[in-house]
């Protein structure tokens, strides 16, 4: 992502669960990776070419963008001062950003998830400035140049295309793949 981040200063959550999404729920899902680094955090999403080759077109689902949304008011209302209150303040009892989602309860496990997520990404390079937060979408494809996809809506993010080696099982033409240390090189831009 460009942003001057060396491997060892990130912390990687890997499918950081928020409990099962629901309607008059707080629980929000679970997002495939949250990567942070000095300056930035990317909640990340990911498809595989497959799933849009007919239509040549991306579209996250609903779920997933209130995902980003919800995350987003608890970052902004963060105060690693207050501690967990700080995300449980609201008159209404529901978030701004998506109207059946309840506030998480200050004595829940979601409420102990988001602070231990939040305590360990959202302070940036000093204690007092915040950092950046970043949706990304992570395509998947195995064509050896990157597909040409519209990412729906477009406002979302960067989408970061990764080509995955050539699948173990060719005369299948499965998904699954070696990792090693040459496919966990940096991707092309």
């Amino acid at each position: 992502m460009d942003d001057g981040a060396k491997l060892s200063d990130c912390t990687v959550f890997y499918r950081p669960s928020f409990g099962r999404g629901g309607r008059n729920t707080a629980n929000f899902g679970e997002f495939d990776a949250i990567v942070s680094t000095k300056t930035c955090i990317y909640l990340i999403e990911s498809k595989w070419e497959g799933a849009a080759q007919s239509s040549k077109e991306i579209r996250l689902s609903e779920a997933q963008l209130n995902r980003h949304a919800i995350f987003k008011e608890y970052f902004d209302k963060w105060d690693r001062s207050v501690g967990i209150p700080s995300l449980t303040a609201s008159a209404s009892g529901f978030l701004t950003s998506v109207n059946d989602k309840k506030v998480v309860s200050e004595k829940g496990e979601l409420a102990k998830h988001l602070e231990f997520v939040l305590s360990r990404t959202a302070k940036g390079l000093d204690d007092y400035a915040k950092k950046d937060l970043r949706n990304v979408l992570l395509l998947f494809h195995r064509q050896e140049e990157e597909p040409r996809m519209l990412l729906k809506p477009e406002s979302f993010g960067p989408v970061v295309s990764i080509k995955c080696p050539p699948s173990i099982d060719v005369m299948g033409n499965s998904w699954f793949f070696e990792m090693d240390a040459v496919s966990a090189q940096k991707p092309p831009k």
